[in-house]
C-alpha cells in the first residue's frame, strides 16, 4: 500500500511540475494570439478566383484543371505558392489558407470533394482524374496511396515550373508564422537574411531533416514538405529525373528527391553553418541548392523526456526564440500522424508564436 501511495504521489508531482513549466514559460514569454484562430475559415476574398465558370458543378461538367487554366491570371514574376489536400484534410487546409497572406496560390486537389471546397472558398485549384487518391481517405505514411501522391505532386510541380512559374511548395501541415519572402533579396549579398527565401540565387531552397546545431552535408536528408523551386533548366531536369524514378515505383519521394538533388548539385550553401559562405554559385545548368536554417524553418520534432509536451511543437525549443529575440518563419508539424494531432500542433504553434511578425519577436 505504501508503494502504491508513493507511486501516486510521484505521478502527481510530475504532472504538477509540467504544468508549472508551461505556466512559467508563458509568463516569461507572453504572446498575442492572431485575430484569426486556426479553426476559422479563410477569407476567400484574399484569393479572388475570378474563373467562376470553371467551378460550375453538375453532371457532365469536367472538374479537370491544369496550370494552363491560369495563363491569364498568374504572374510569372511572382512566386506561385502550392499545397495539396484530400477531403480528409479539409479542416487542416482551411488552417493553411487562413495563415497565408499572399494571393497567388493554388491547391492540388486529390478528389472531387476537395475541388468543391476550393470552389466554394474561391481558391485556385489543380485537378487530374488520373491522380485521384480516394475521397475521404486520410493517407497513411508510406502506404501505396502515399507513394502514389508523390508522383502526382512532382508531376504537377514539373508542369508548373516548365510553364515558367517559380513555385514555393508548402504542405498543409506547415504553419506559416511570417511570409518567407518578406525580405526577398535581389542582390548577391546574403545580408544575414537567413529567414528569407532568396528566389533568384538558387534553383532549390529546402529545409533539411537535421537537428539544431548540426550541419547539412551532401547526402543529408532533405524535407520535401517545404521548398522553393526556381523556374530554370536545372530545376526542370531535377523534376524530370524525380518523376521518371517515381513512375518506376523506385521508392519514397522524399528519399528520391534527396538522392537525385545531391547527385545533380554543382554547389550548395548551408545556412546552418556559422562560417561565412558565398550566397551564389556561378550560373550553370547544374543544380544550385540552398539548405535553409533549421532555426527559421524548423520541422516539428518530437521533444523528449518529461518536457516533451512543451517542446513538441517545433524541433527548436521556444526558449531559443525568447533568448535570441527571433521568431521561426514556419513550423512544419512533422513527427505526428492523424488530422487531430496536426491541428493541435498548428494551434500550439500559433499560441507560442502568434505575435511574431516582420517587426516583432517573441518577448523574453
Amino acid at each position: 500500500m505504501g508503494k502504491m501511495i508513493q507511486g501516486l504521489l510521484r505521478k502527481v508531482f510530475t504532472v504538477a511540475v509540467a504544468v508549472f513549466e508551461i505556466h512559467f514559460y508563458m509568463q516569461l514569454n507572453p504572446v498575442t494570439v492572431q485575430n484569426t484562430p486556426p479553426e476559422a475559415a479563410p477569407d476567400s476574398s484574399k484569393f479572388n478566383d475570378e474563373d467562376s465558370d470553371a467551378c460550375t458543378m453538375g453532371e457532365g461538367i469536367s472538374m479537370q484543371r491544369n496550370i494552363s487554366a491560369y495563363e491569364s491570371k498568374f504572374d510569372r514574376e511572382s512566386t506561385l505558392v502550392m499545397t495539396m489536400a484530400s477531403s480528409a484534410q479539409l479542416e487542416l487546409l482551411r488552417v493553411w489558407l487562413a495563415a497565408r497572406r499572399r494571393q497567388q496560390l493554388v491547391v492540388l486537389a486529390f478528389d472531387k470533394e476537395t475541388v468543391k471546397e476550393c470552389c466554394e472558398l474561391g481558391i485556385n485549384y489543380l485537378f487530374d482524374d488520373s491522380f485521384q487518391l480516394g475521397a475521404g481517405e486520410d493517407i497513411q505514411f508510406k502506404s501505396a496511396e502515399f507513394l502514389k501522391l508523390g508522383l502526382a505532386k512532382f508531376s504537377t510541380l514539373k508542369g508548373i515550373v516548365e510553364a515558367g512559374y517559380s513555385v514555393l511548395f508548402s504542405e498543409i501541415d506547415v504553419y506559416e508564422v511570417r511570409d518567407p519572402e518578406q525580405c526577398k533579396l535581389t542582390t548577391s549579398s546574403r545580408d544575414q537574411k537567413q529567414e528569407c527565401i532568396y528566389a533568384d540565387n538558387f534553383d532549390l531552397e529546402i529545409h533539411p531533416n537535421i537537428l539544431p546545431g548540426k550541419l547539412a552535408m551532401p547526402g543529408s536528408e532533405l524535407n520535401i514538405g517545404f521548398f522553393y523551386l526556381r523556374s530554370s533548366v536545372a530545376s526542370i531536369s531535377l523534376l524530370d529525373e524525380v518523376c521518371q524514378c517515381l513512375r518506376k515505383n523506385c521508392g519514397w519521394d522524399q528519399s528520391v528527391l534527396t538522392s537525385i538533388a545531391w547527385k545533380m548539385q554543382c554547389c550548395f550553401v548551408d545556412d546552418n553553418t556559422v562560417m561565412a559562405q558565398e550566397s551564389t554559385c556561378e550560373a550553370a545548368e547544374c543544380l544550385r541548392i540552398r539548405v535553409l536554417s533549421v532555426y527559421y524553418f524548423p520541422t516539428g520534432g518530437n521533444g523528449g523526456g518529461r518536457r516533451r509536451s512543451s517542446r513538441q511543437f517545433g524541433i527548436v525549443p521556444p526558449e531559443y526564440y525568447a533568448s535570441t529575440k527571433t521568431c521561426p518563419v514556419i513550423v512544419h508539424c512533422t513527427g505526428r500522424t492523424g488530422l487531430q494531432s496536426k491541428l493541435d500542433c498548428a494551434r500550439n504553434v500559433q499560441l507560442l508564436y502568434g505575435n511574431c511578425t516582420e517587426e516583432t519577436t517573441v518577448e523574453a
